[in-house]
């Protein structure tokens, strides 16, 4: 995983009740852009879907960034205590205190889509995330 990735990993682990949900060691099931085929569910799938040199754009020498970051939640149900749900809501938890190495902001951009997936017992939500980052 990329800096990025691995920030926003770690500060997932830290949140209270999560190992409690996906494991221990959690980092088995966090993931970046893509699981593992055998992963155990339910687990996390972390995207960097854009990064924006901010400073860049503006004419100015770089070093502040923003990224679009999508986080895919899987499950076997959407509402039990291991269910995509809670851990939705537990990383809302995660990502709304993100203040930790070069991570200076992070702004939920979407409530959390249940989308469809060809698997028809296992259930994901999406959530995007704007984060601002040196």
């Amino acid at each position: 995983m990329a800096t990025l990735e691995v920030e926003i990993q770690a500060a997932l682990i830290a949140v209270s009740g999560m190992a409690a949900i996906i494991g221990t060691p959690p980092i088995d099931r966090i993931w970046s852009v893509q699981a593992s085929q055998n992963v155990t569910y339910p687990c996390i799938v972390i995207t960097v879907i854009s990064e924006r040199d901010e400073g860049r754009a503006m004419g100015v020498d770089g070093g502040n960034y923003s990224s679009r970051l999508q986080v895919d939640i899987y499950a076997k149900t959407f509402a039990k205590s291991d269910g995509a749900i809670p851990v939705r809501d537990l990383v809302r938890t995660g990502l709304k205190r993100l203040r930790i190495g070069a991570i200076k902001d992070s702004l939920e951009e979407n409530g959390g889509l249940r989308s469809f997936v060809t698997d028809p017992d296992l259930c994901r939500i999406t959530v995007e995330y704007t984060i601002w980052h040196s």
